[in-house]
Parts: C-alpha cells; structure tokens; sequence
C-alpha cells in the first residue's frame, strides 16, 4: 500500500475528522446568507412632541436605522437589554425650538460602554438635523431681500419631492459594488478559522505522535516523507475541499461569483497551513506548549482578521501583525493568488526541512 493510500484509508476511518469537514462546508454555506439579514445593530428614536418636523426627522431616522418606540421608558429598557445599540430622544417643544433657531442640544443621545457604533447614528442625526435646518439658514439669508420664509420652504420641500437630493453609488476598490461584503468576510472568516482548526489544531498533534514513534523504527526522514506529510497532504485536500463544496453551494444559491473564484484560493491556503503546521511543530514540540500556541492564534485570528469590523485598522502595529497570523492567509491568497502560490511551494520544503531538524535535535538531547 503507498504512503497516499495509507493516509487516505487513516483519514476516512476518522469519524470525527469527516465531521469536522461536513461542519466546514456548512459553515461556509450559511455564512452567505449573512448579508442578507444582517447589518448594524439598530439605534432607537422616542419623540414626545407631535409637530410635523420632528414627525418629519423621525420618518428620515428610520430610513436610517433607527427604530421608534412608543415611550422614553420602552426605549431606555431595550438598550439596557441590548436590544438596541444607542438611542436618541426628541423633546416635547422640538418644533418650537428648531424654528427658532435653538438647535444646541436639542436631542439626547444615549449610548452604554458596550454601544457598538454611536459614532454612526450621531452622524446620522447630524446630517438629517442639518438637512431640515437648512432652508431655514437659507430663508434668514434671503430675509433682507423680502423673500418670505414659507417660500423659501415651499421651494426646498419641492427639489426633495423631486429627488433633488445629495446620493452616493457605492463601490468597491474593484470598482463593482459591493453587495455582499459582508457575507464574502463571513465566508472568508468561516473558511480560515476552521480549516486552520482541521490541519493545524486537529493534525499537528496527531503527526508528532506518530512522527515520534516511526521515526524509531524507521527513521526520521523516512517517516516525514512517507507517513508525515502524506497524512498532512490528504488532511489538507479534504479540508479544501470540503470548504470548496460549501462554496460551490453558496455560489449556486446566492448567484455569486465571488464564491467560486475563491476556491483557488482556499487550496493554496491550505497548502500555506500544511507548511504553518510542520513550522509550529518545529517551534514547539511540547504538546501543551503547543495547544497554548495555536489556541492563542485562533483567538488573535478572530481579533485582527476583518470579519465583522477590522480592528487592526486601530492601529498601524496591529496592521503589520495581523500579517503573521495564518488566518489572515487567506485574504491575502484572495488578492494575491500567484504571489501565495509561490510562497506556499517555497514555506512547504522550508518548513520540513524546520520540522526535521527540530526532530533531529530532540532526539540527540
């Protein structure tokens, strides 16, 4: 029997290894359904008055996110619940106030320590404020021209009505619009954490125990060539697959074409892990020392790789590290394919070549 055939047979006999590769291909199929009913948490919006402008602001917050509640207490008990990510309340005399030109503090905003994005909505209610209030800075220039106020409102009233209003089109750096980001880093989240569980976490431990038992018998070479890294190959190609079987799926589904051109990058990345698995072997062939490690790349990887908000855009340090994690491998095998491929046929041989002389060291001592 050869070394592939061995390793193949050993790989499907694991029940619990052929689990983990259907949880892979589903994972990656639900996360692309995210885009479509996820989003920022909502903020909340409670007006006491009843005029029509802040009818009229309400109405254009909620375009925006904002959910309206019936009473200041029903809001205050849905942020505390978490239920709501902030919240902003108009007074009784907003109409009154904003006519007059009273514009200081003339919403409270509530947020907690654990409100996601307030920056956000306060924009919001800065650009809606702003847009209401403007005929009216319009109308006080206009005054000493004797242009009476309603008809300066009149007018504006009118260009909204008519669509004239400020938009964006949204695009990508690509140059497309970006429908779907939010599921592709989902997707791409999904895909780099557990593949990097199932060769790096799940393999790595059962290669050193069989690494140091054959190489006994028949040598340390011999057994890297031969047992080692046919068992990490078949691992690897197993793992790719099952995450491309889930992309396929999405891709059929949801009608997208990104999921597809992502295979290829999910392959090479796997060949990148099969090379950062021998090198953390190598690095650490202390079994506890080692589940220390990967545990701590595992969370690090959920911290800087950009699947909901990319935290290491904080700061320039957490930019350059999130470089050495190898869950951000595949966002760069996205954008770089040749370039990764190159650098997965150089790391694979380098880090064998790590891991055999590591061995060979312990061995001596």
């Amino acid at each position: 029997m050869s070394s592939l055939s061995f390793a193949l047979k050993r790989t499907v006999s694991s029940k619990a290894f052929m689990l983990f590769l259907l949880l892979i291909a589903v994972a990656v199929f639900a996360a692309s359904f995210y885009g479509s009913f996820a989003g920022l948490p909502p903020a909340g919006i409670y007006n006491a008055g009843s005029g029509y402008l802040s009818q009229r602001v309400v109405a254009l917050l909620h375009e925006r996110g904002f959910v309206e509640y019936a009473s200041a207490d029903e809001m205050q008990n849905a942020l505390l619940q978490g239920e709501i990510d902030c919240a902003a309340s108009l007074p009784a005399d907003f109409d009154a106030r904003f006519e007059a030109g009273e514009t200081k503090g003339i919403i409270s905003f509530i947020s907690t320590a654990s409100s996601f994005a307030p920056m956000i909505y306060q924009s919001h209610i800065s650009a809606v404020l702003f847009s209401e209030y403007a005929p009216y800075i319009t109308a006080a220039s206009l005054a000493e021209y004797a242009i009476p106020q309603e008809e300066v409102l009149q007018k504006y009233e009118a260009m909204l009505a008519d669509g004239y209003a400020f938009s964006f089109e949204l695009l990508s750096a690509e140059g497309v619009s970006p429908e779907n980001v939010k599921s592709h880093n989902l997707m791409m989240g999904a895909a780099a954490i557990l593949l990097f569980i199932a060769i790096c976490i799940l393999s790595v431990p059962l290669l050193q125990e069989a690494f140091s038992a054959l190489s006994l018998r028949i040598g340390m070479r011999k057994s890297l060539l031969h047992i080692i890294l046919p068992n990490l190959a078949v691992r690897a190609l197993f793992s790719a697959s099952a995450a491309a079987i889930g992309l396929v799926a999405a891709g059929v589904v949801q009608s997208d074409e990104f999921c597809f051109r992502l295979i290829p990058a999910v392959f090479v990345y796997c060949m990148l892990l099969m090379a950062a698995a021998l090198l953390l072997a190598a690095i650490c062939p202390q079994p506890r020392n080692l589940n220390i490690l990967l545990t701590l790349l595992v969370l690090a990887s959920l911290a800087f790789c950009p699947l909901f908000v990319d935290i290491a855009m904080l700061s320039p340090f957490l930019n350059a590290l999130r470089f050495v994690l190898p869950c951000y491998w595949l966002w760069l095998a996205a954008d770089h394919l040749l370039l990764l491929l190159l650098l997965a046929f150089a790391a694979l041989p380098a880090a064998a070549f790590a891991f055999l002389c590591r061995s060979r060291g312990n061995h001596r001592s």
